[in-house]
């Protein structure tokens, strides 16, 4: 019986040290495992929010731009209203100057039917 518990009892039982030891190893090294891919994704996390916060502004400022462009628009279809209103007015200060011309020589053609 001695024999048995010497050649396995006591074999079997430092194996099973070893086994318990190795386990407490094996078991370290998944945690150092674990928690460093828990910190990357956090950091990928991270980055990924600041990735949609930067895409977030770039539409704002999108936004913006088109706002800007459509203000320019506006401001053009503006200046061309004004450049065709001045056209138009120029046309009406020549045909006044016609009109005018002609009323004076209408007036000094009269002046000599006087005397």
């Amino acid at each position: 019986m001695l024999g048995f518990i010497d050649t396995t009892v006591l074999t079997d039982y430092s194996r099973f040290v070893e086994i318990g030891v190795q386990y407490t190893k094996d078991a370290d090294y998944v945690s150092r495992i674990t928690e460093s891919f828990n910190e990357q994704a956090a950091a990928l996390t991270a980055s990924i929010m600041a990735n949609s916060h930067s895409i977030s502004d770039v539409d704002t400022v999108n936004e913006q731009s088109a706002e800007g462009v459509a203000d320019i628009a506006s401001n053009i279809s503006m200046i061309t209203d004004i450049s065709m209103i001045t056209e138009d007015s120029r046309n009406i200060v020549q045909k006044t100057e016609l009109v005018m011309a002609q009323l004076k020589h209408l007036t000094d053609q009269l002046e000599t039917f006087k005397y």
